[in-house]
C-alpha cells in the first residue's frame, strides 16, 4: 500500500492540508480571498468618499501608488507571485491591482488640491475601471479555488471509502 495512503487511512479525519495550507473554500496560495475582496471595497469606498469631497486624513497618495503596500498587494508581489506567477489570471490581476493604486494615488491628490470636479471623473472612470478588474480577478480565483477544492475533497473522499467499508 502506498504511504500516502496508509498515512491518510491510520490518522483519525482531520482538516485536509495541501500544500502546507488548510484546504478551505478561500485559500488560495495563502490568500483568504473573501477577506481581500471586502478589503478592496472598503478602500475602494473611501477612495469614492474622498473624490466627492470627504478625504480621510490617513489615505495617502504618496503611499497609495505602492501596489506593494497593501496586504493584497504584498501577497501579489510575495507568495502569490511565487505560487501563481505563471498563470496569465493572476498576470492580469497584477496589473490591474498596479493601475489601480496608481489612478487611487491620482484620486486623492487632485481631491486634496481642490480639483474636485477633476477627482470625480478619475474616480469613476480610471479608477472604478481598474477597482472593478481586480473585483472580477479577485472572483475569478475565488471560483477556480472553490472548484480545485472540490476536486481534491471528491479526491479525498474516494481515498477513504474502502475504510468505511471495512
Amino acid at each position: 500500500m502506498p504511504e500516502f495512503l496508509r498515512r491518510l487511512w491510520s490518522t483519525p479525519p482531520a482538516p485536509v492540508v495541501v500544500d502546507s495550507l488548510p484546504l478551505t473554500s478561500t485559500t488560495a496560495a495563502g490568500l483568504d480571498v473573501h477577506a481581500a475582496i471586502a478589503r478592496h471595497q472598503r478602500l475602494r469606498q473611501r477612495l469614492l468618499a474622498c473624490s466627492n469631497g470627504q478625504c480621510d486624513p490617513q489615505l495617502d497618495a504618496e503611499n497609495l501608488c505602492f501596489d506593494h503596500r497593501c496586504l493584497l498587494g504584498q501577497w501579489l508581489h510575495g507568495p502569490g507571485k511565487a505560487r501563481l506567477g505563471q498563470h496569465r489570471g493572476f498576470v492580469d490581476l497584477l496589473e490591474q491591482h498596479r493601475m489601480f493604486h496608481i489612478s487611487a494615488s491620482n484620486v486623492v491628490s487632485l481631491a486634496r488640491s481642490g480639483r474636485q470636479e477633476q477627482a470625480q471623473q478619475m474616480a469613476e472612470r480610471q479608477m472604478e475601471a481598474f477597482s472593478n478588474g481586480v473585483l472580477r480577478r479577485l472572483h475569478a480565483m475565488q471560483a477556480w479555488v472553490d472548484r480545485r477544492n472540490q476536486r481534491r475533497q471528491a479526491l479525498v473522499s474516494q481515498a477513504r471509502a474502502p475504510l468505511a467499508k471495512r
